[in-house]
């Protein structure tokens, strides 16, 4: 992720099963897409096109994430002020391979600016029809942040074109994320991304990943706390439903303390979410992993 809200690692809960997806539809609405959510349950860890490690040594990153109990990995395919469409075909073909063979499910996400909806489109397709070698991803996350665009309304307006046309040429067995700012974090930042879409963009994604960051808001196991259940709230309000598919996503790996993880994963477990993360994979230190592995799947 770029600006001020970045990605993260991935967990869903134990014991929790998939909701159904799509926040509200109308029966006038086309039949909702109704595709599994499991490459969005159970533990999961981020991987960005900056992690050259992981590129360069896929059996070795995969095999490593196992052992914590990482079941889906969420990676960077490309971001708009990138050149490519995805990034290393051949070393992300093979990370899908030694994931893949690992029982693992490997989820693509990429970063629109808003500048040209065809443009956006485009790159986030190729993520989604990208076959090499046997290989193509399990879902796909929009990271919704960028906020070049101005007014906030044409910004808004363009996300929603491109969420539309997603749906369209996705539905209705191909998973689809939403990856959005902290709703508490849009509250606070104010000028950001005043009236954002939520029941816009609601019927076209099947699941909410909220970057929550703590790390940047707040400090110590209380507030950790409650500003991630804040955020689940503010979600669920915004969309009107009440059980929402939410993956949240939390701090920055290296600026949170075991204790403050182990804050986010009880919030998560005691809002029966059906995933969550930290970011990323490269910064989760062994305190962390001690949390997040109580999340993994059975």
């Amino acid at each position: 992720m770029m600006v001020a809200f970045t990605l993260c690692a991935s967990i869903s809960l134990p014991g929790v099963g998939s909701t159904s997806p799509r926040a509200s539809l109308t029966p006038s609405e086309p039949e909702a897409r109704a595709p599994a959510l499991t490459s969005f349950e159970g533990l999961g860890a981020w991987i960005d096109i900056y992690d050259s490690w992981a590129f360069d040594h896929p059996a070795a990153t995969v095999r490593r994430a196992r052992l914590r109990g990482v079941a889906t990995l969420f990676v960077e395919t490309s971001n708009f002020s990138r050149d490519f469409s995805i990034y290393q075909p051949q070393a992300m073909a093979r990370l899908l391979r030694a994931a893949h063979a690992r029982g693992m499910d490997v989820v693509a996400w990429y970063l629109p600016g808003f500048y040209d909806v065809k443009f956006d489109f485009r790159r986030s397709m190729a993520a989604i029809r990208f076959r090499l070698n046997g290989q193509s991803f399990d879902g796909f996350g929009l990271d919704i942040e960028h906020s070049g665009v101005t007014p906030v309304s044409k910004r808004s307006d363009r996300l929603v074109a491109i969420s539309r046309r997603l749906d369209a040429n996705t539905k209705p067995n191909y998973p689809l994320s939403a990856i959005i700012p902290s709703p508490r974090g849009i509250e606070l930042a104010g000028g950001y991304w005043p009236d954002f879409p939520y029941d816009r963009i609601a019927p076209y994604y099947d699941v909410w990943q909220p970057m929550t960051y703590y790390t940047y808001r707040v400090k110590g196991y209380r507030d950790v706390y409650d500003y991630t259940q804040l955020n689940t709230r503010i979600l669920r309000d915004e969309t009107g439903n009440p059980s929402l598919p939410i993956h949240q996503i939390g701090g920055i790996a290296n600026r949170s303390s075991g204790r403050e993880t182990a804050a986010f994963v009880d919030a998560l477990l005691d809002d029966g979410l059906i995933g969550g993360s930290i970011y990323d994979l490269g910064l989760t230190g062994p305190e962390d992993w001690v949390e997040l592995k109580r999340l993994a799947k059975p």
